[in-house]
Parts: C-alpha cells; sequence; structure tokens
C-alpha cells in the first residue's frame, strides 16, 4: 500500500491533528490545557559521547544523554511527550509494548509523517498499564538506534508496589571500533542470521559500570534490552533474584534461575535482595560481565519480599473462539534485482513472500 502526501494529510486531519500553514510544521497536535506533571519537551540532537576511554562517538541522543533521558508517569494518566527534531535527517518517536492509538505509534507512513530537521511532534496518550517500556524510531531503525536514539519510559503503579528502591538498566551494546568510531550498523552476512550485534556493552550508557545498591534491601531492577538484534543471557551468580515482570506486565514471583534469555527490545523486572554491606555481585551475560552491584550500608531495616504487583487490565482472549493463521518464516538471503531497492539485500521471508 502506498500513500501520497495529500492521502497522509487528509487522515492526520481527521484524526484531529491541524496543519499549520506557513507555521514551519506540517502537522501539529495542540498542547492540552490540563497541564500534569508528566510532561516532556524531548529534543533528538548530536551528542558526542566518550564510550571509549579518551575518545569521542559522535551519538545521536534523547533529552542531553544516550541512552535517552528516562520519562515517567503513573498509571492511568496521560503522557504528553512535544517531541523536536535537531537531527540531520527525519525521524519518528515510537512508543515499545505500550497500549496506544494507532496514530501516537510513530510509523512513518502508516500512522504519522516522518518529523523533519527542525519540525515537532506532539505525543499524546493515556497510560493503561504499569511497567518498563521503552521509546525509539522507526525511521532507518538501524542506523538512527544503532547511533543512541534509545531510551526507558516507566510507567509507575497506580498504587504504591511495595518496592521502596529501585534502579532502571539500560542495556545496550554498540557499534564502535577502538577508537571510538561508528562501525557498520548492519552487516548482510551477519543481518541473514541473528542481526548485526555491537561490540561494546554499555549500563546506561557506561562500560562495565559498578553499581551501589542498598545493604539488606529489596530493589526493583528494571533491565531494559535497548538493542535491535543482540540476545542477552542474563544472570546474577550467587545472588537471590525474583523475577517481577516481563515486557511490562506483572507475573507471579519466581526465582530468576540459572539465566534468563531477554532478547532485542525485551524488558524483565527483578526483585533482588542485595547482600550485607561490601558484597559485590556480577550482573553478567553469559559468562560476559556487564555491571558490578555492589552493596552498601544502609539505615533502613532489612526489608522483605514485595506481594506480587497488581495485573494490568488487560483483557483475556478467548481462545476457543480464535481463529488460527499459518505463518512459516524463513531465511531467503537473496539480493533483489528490483531497481527501486537498488539491489538491496533481502534476508527473510514468511509464507514464501519477502
Amino acid at each position: 500500500m502506498s500513500f501520497t502526501r495529500r492521502q497522509i494529510l487528509t487522515g492526520l486531519a481527521g484524526l484531529g491533528v491541524v496543519g499549520l500553514a506557513g507555521s514551519g510544521a506540517r502537522y501539529w497536535l495542540g498542547r492540552p490545557a490540563d497541564i500534569t506533571t508528566h510532561d516532556y519537551e524531548l529534543i533528538a540532537a548530536p551528542l558526542d559521547v566518550e564510550l571509549v576511554p579518551g575518545h569521542v562517538t559522535p551519538a545521536w541522543a534523547y533529552g542531553g544523554q544516550a541512552p535517552g533521558l528516562e520519562l515517567r508517569g503513573r498509571q492511568g494518566d496521560w503522557l504528553r511527550v512535544r517531541f523536536i527534531n535537531n537531527l540531520p535527517e527525519p525521524t519518528t518517536i515510537h512508543w515499545h509494548g505500550i497500549r496506544l492509538p494507532l496514530e501516537m505509534d510513530g510509523v512513518p507512513y502508516v500512522s504519522q509523517l516522518p518529523v523533519l530537521p527542525g519540525e515537532l511532534f506532539d505525543y499524546r496518550f493515556q497510560l493503561h498499564d504499569a511497567g518498563s517500556f521503552w521509546y525509539h524510531p522507526h525511521t532507518s531503525s538501524a542506523a538512527q538506534l544503532g547511533r543512541g536514539l534509545v531510551g526507558p519510559l516507566i510507567v509507575e503503579e497506580r498504587e504504591p508496589s511495595g518496592f521502596r528502591h529501585e534502579r532502571t538498566l539500560n542495556l545496550k551494546s554498540w557499534h564502535v571500533d577502538k577508537r571510538g568510531a561508528f562501525t557498520e550498523f548492519s552487516v548482510p552476512r551477519e543481518a541473514a542470521r541473528g542481526g548485526t550485534p555491537g561490540v561494546l556493552s554499555t549500563v546506561n550508557g557506561t562500560h562495565a559500570p559498578t553499581l551501589d545498591l542498598p545493604a539488606g534491601q529489596v530493589v526493583r531492577l528494571r533491565l531494559l534490552n535497548l538493542d535491535n538484534t543482540l540476545t542477552y543471557r542474563l544472570n546474577l551468580p550467587d545472588s537471590e533474584a525474583r523475577i517481577y515482570a516481563l515486557d511490562g506486565h506483572p507475573i507471579a514471583p519466581m526465582p530468576l534461575g540459572k539465566e534468563y534469555w531477554l532478547g532485542p527490545g525485551m524488558r524483565i523486572d527483578l526483585a533482588l535482595k542485595v547482600p550485607e554491606a561490601g558484597t559485590e555481585l556480577s550482573l553478567r551475560n553469559g559468562p560476559l560481565r556487564l555491571a558490578t552491584l555492589r552493596s552498601v550500608a544502609h539505615d533502613d531495616v532489612a526489608g522483605d519480599w514485595p506481594p506480587a504487583l497488581p495485573a494490568n487490565p488487560v483483557a483475556e482472549p478467548d481462545l476457543q473462539r480464535a481463529e488460527t493463521l499459518r505463518f512459516n518464516f524463513e531465511w531467503a538471503g537473496t539480493l533483489s534485482t528490483d531497481a527501486a531497492q537498488g539491489g538491496a539485500y533481502t534476508f527473510w521471508q514468511i509464507n514464501g513472500e519477502a
């Protein structure tokens, strides 16, 4: 399906989008009159970061940091984000895992036009579900995510969760060389298999950091896989850890076990019982250390495991009346001769079609 500019503008107007001729923006969603405490102005712009000590990497960032600014709201509230694009190319924001109207979903030419350099777009939607989510572009995704355009979106429970302490841990691997310069974000041979992983692992933008946690407390660790290809084999040897939520939705608490495979874009909420002061735990991806969790003295009395998190208001599917559809996902691995695709590689097909 293809769209003309007129069709897209007409469709967006039908969704309540007002075009401002001559204003420098082709579309603009009106800023609400009832401003809440969860309003953000989020700017995407180039930012030099030091991923490799002594070297500068020309990243792209949300809110002046990479990974981006942590956005927070409370379940049931409306999230209103004015997005400003100060990048040299078009982009959008997709709100990963959030239930929201199509026109707020950030998919170019499906739910909105790309936001051009110098333009703005107001995202506005209600936060129905509490949990750990994230945001990123859906325009030139491999390159824009690879340059750093990822960020966490945390929706707090409507009532207190029982956790007195929490940390958000953004997991991201970077495609950089030993001097901090970007390498290819997608290599055909690797893309045809499991994707092209980065080589430098970071937690909250730092390689192998040491993070202090309060001794004797049960801490909620929100771990977000902000990679678009890499699967993490998360493990915390010699620790007491339980899983409380997966991909933004609560589950009955269960032990973390030996390891958990966290795929691209997935999230996991762990409850970690922090050991006595002076102890160090290693958060790992398989055998590789992602971060050191260091226990520091804390004045509060030791905490106990909180109860299970309240379920989100998601309707249960009626499986007895469900229709069955068959999808065969297969590797194609061919080079397109279509001039319109510029001889691009085709890696995957569904039911025989790429």
